[in-house]
């Protein structure tokens, strides 16, 4: 239930950051990063379903189509760094 509420909540925290961008690049990246964890969130779900029922494959099954979603939305926003004085 842990991952499936992180997908949640992860979808939701880009979500509220889709809405709050102002140009084009960044709402793309948002875009295709709330796509994949939307497919996250499914798969883990469907996963914590299949696992209570104790069929153990299907829960891998559904974690290798979750992994790549996951690896194509780890995009790093960097900030500029600090001036030395501060």
């Amino acid at each position: 239930m842990v991952a499936v509420n992180n997908a949640s909540l992860h979808y939701l925290c880009v979500t509220d950051q889709l809405g709050n961008a102002t140009d084009d690049a960044t709402r793309n990246v948002l875009t295709e990063c709330r796509k994949a964890y939307q497919l996250v969130y499914h798969q883990f779900e469907q996963g914590s379903f299949t696992f209570r029922n104790s069929s153990y494959q299907d829960v891998f099954d559904l974690e290798v189509k979750a992994a790549p979603a996951v690896k194509s939305c780890q995009t790093t926003f960097a900030t500029p760094a600090l001036p030395p004085w501060i």
